[in-house]
């Protein structure tokens, strides 16, 4: 059994959209769980019963969705405040530990999913006291986070920069997707959820293809499990920063054969494809990729045509270890497709300098603000 776990109104929405686009199969190999601090947001979900609803309250303490008093008492909500955030998660621990684990029953975990935004305060704060929660009860845990828009403000920044930091310390590993790229596109309506729908489809592809769809690949050890995912994202030592995108196409637009079914297959083109529409734009680092993790999803029909070792030659020269992890599933859908996560080291990413930045101005602004008060005349409100 894995755990699929929102945190704060990004990450809920997150998880629901892995169970809006994943199918029915995924209830039997995944258990959903949806934290908030606020009921309104926890409504919105579609696919995430209120039974599997964890609501925290200010005084930290956490109420399952079905409890008494749980709309009335889940109200408040956290802001932007990733201290406050804090402080109320630490003290939901024993609570969010004690629901989790009632919730698994006699189910075994092995290994949990954690979406979050690292912007918010709900989700930049708890999602790493939740991995902390996880991690003393000995279950991997990687965290799927979404950095704010530029537009979204400083203080958003300063946010994912310390949840980020935060989240490498209690996590096994960090998928980063950016906001940014929805911001650039800010005619289009809907396009929160077509992201969503997006990163979660490339970790349905990761974590629950194999099991949902793989079975005869399994006989021919070509499967790809969390190991392989918790391994992809570790560069010796430390911890690397994972970037995912995918491609698919409809099988309509292969040449085919009488005998074989499809003949003329590019997996290095479904590859560079999928690398322009990556999580995060990274497209200065491409040649900074150090470990890389694959699934390729393929119609029966390709079994006995795919380039199977041409394919893990071309992503092992992608990296500069050397290292890639791949797997394939079976379909009985019409299509081919190939999932990536590529794993840089947060240096290597452009991006979290520019977070580190508008971290860095914030706490400037703060202090510039205060020190005027401080030298400032006479107060409208005396002490």
């Amino acid at each position: 059994m894995y755990l699929a776990i929102g945190v704060g109104q990004c990450g809920c929405s997150l998880a629901d959209a892995l169970f809006s686009s994943a199918g029915r199969e995924i209830r039997t190999l995944c258990m959903p769980v949806a934290i908030n601090t606020t009921f309104a947001d926890l409504m919105r979900l579609k696919k995430i019963p209120r039974e599997f609803w964890l609501g925290i309250g200010k005084d930290g303490k956490v109420l399952s969705g079905r409890d008494k008093g749980f709309g009335s008492e889940i109200t408040g909500g956290i802001g932007a405040n990733f201290i406050e955030g804090l402080e109320i998660f630490n003290e939901a621990k024993d609570g969010i530990r004690e629901k989790l684990m009632r919730r698994a029953g006699k189910e075994e975990i092995a290994f949990s999913m954690i979406f979050y935004g690292l912007g918010g305060g709900t989700g930049s704060s708890g999602a790493p006291v939740v991995a902390e929660v996880l991690k003393e009860a000995g279950i991997p845990t990687i965290g799927v986070g979404v950095l704010p828009a530029d537009s979204e403000g400083n203080r958003r920044a300063e946010n994912a920069y310390n949840s980020l930091k935060y989240s490498l310390n209690s996590m096994d590993g960090v998928i980063l997707a950016d906001n940014n790229i929805i911001d650039r596109k800010k005619g289009l309506t809907g396009m929160y959820n077509l992201f969503n729908r997006y990163i979660a489809g490339c970790m349905s592809d990761f974590i629950l293809g194999p099991f949902a769809e793989g079975v005869k690949m399994k006989q021919e050890g070509l499967t790809f499990d969390y190991r392989d995912f918790i391994s992809s994202l570790s560069i010796g030592k430390e911890k690397g920063i994972g970037v995912v995108g995918r491609y698919t196409q409809s099988l309509g637009f292969f040449s085919l054969d009488e005998k074989f079914g499809l003949t003329k297959i590019e997996p290095k083109e479904f590859v560079k494809n999928a690398l322009n529409q990556l999580s995060v734009g990274v497209e200065e680092s491409i040649g900074k990729i150090y470990k890389l993790a694959c699934v390729s999803t393929i119609h029966p029909s390709l079994r006995e045509v795919y380039p199977y070792q041409e394919l893990q030659d071309y992503l092992s020269d992608l990296t500069e270890m050397n290292e890639a992890h791949l797997g394939f599933n079976e379909t009985k859908r019409r299509m081919a497709r190939v999932t990536l996560s590529i794993t840089y080291l947060p240096e290597d990413i452009s991006r979290l300098w520019s977070v580190k930045d508008r971290k860095k101005r914030y706490e400037g602004e703060k202090e510039r603000i205060i020190k005027k008060r401080e030298e400032g005349g006479e107060r409208l409100f005396d002490e």
